[in-house]
């Protein structure tokens, strides 16, 4: 970390960022949370592994890949992007009467784009590990089902389960690409001025 990255380290955090913080941490923990359930269920029992182990293991494990942590996560963004439309204006005003207190105001606004940046890069990642666990917990659930039989109930959950699958691939893919945008606006903004 250089100098400059210390310094905008030491700008003061707006609940915003403290929110985007909160809800990446939440999704950490969600995460790390779904693994443990995942190898507990594949090591667990006297059974040797095999498919269905592998499945159940895919599908409990996956739990907490839904929209509603995709929606959660795609509102990081928004405020990410609320986030950039704040701070990218501060000190681009002409005639600011003070060359020292515009100075100050623009490395402000310099260390809020770096976070906000990097909390659209999380987001993102968070979007697109959402997805893939949901696509996890639905081939294990189907796998599952399959071995258990085919009774019209088991089947019957599958369009449940594959409609919540589609609706967090929405959400991950249009996540992505607000993202892509949000971070392609960044680099302008964030370079930075000389002091």
């Amino acid at each position: 970390m250089d100098v400059d990255d210390e310094a905008h380290a030491r700008v003061a955090w707006e609940p915003a960022e403290i929110a985007a913080v909160a809800v990446l941490s939440m999704f950490s923990v969600l995460v790390l949370g779904g693994l443990a359930t995942g190898i507990a269920a594949d090591t667990a029992g006297p059974q040797p592994p095999g498919i269905h182990l592998a499945a159940e293991a895919a599908a409990s494990g996956a739990d907490w890949a839904s929209p509603v942590l995709a929606a959660i996560l795609f509102g990081v963004l928004g405020l990410c992007w609320w986030q950039f439309q704040g701070w990218s204006e501060v000190g681009h005003s002409p005639g600011a009467s003070d060359e020292i207190d515009q100075s100050d105001e623009v490395f402000e606004a310099m260390g809020h784009l770096r976070r906000s940046q990097t909390f659209t890069v999380w987001a993102q990642v968070a979007l697109v590990l959402t997805a893939l666990g949901s696509v996890a917990g639905f081939v294990g659930g189907i796998v599952n089902q399959d071995i258990a039989g085919s009774s019209v109930l088991l089947w019957s959950r599958d369009f449940g389960a594959g409609g919540s699958m589609l609706g967090t691939l929405v959400l991950g893919g249009a996540g992505l690409l607000i993202g892509q945008r949000l971070r392609s606006q960044y680099k302008p903004a964030v370079d930075e001025p000389e002091r």
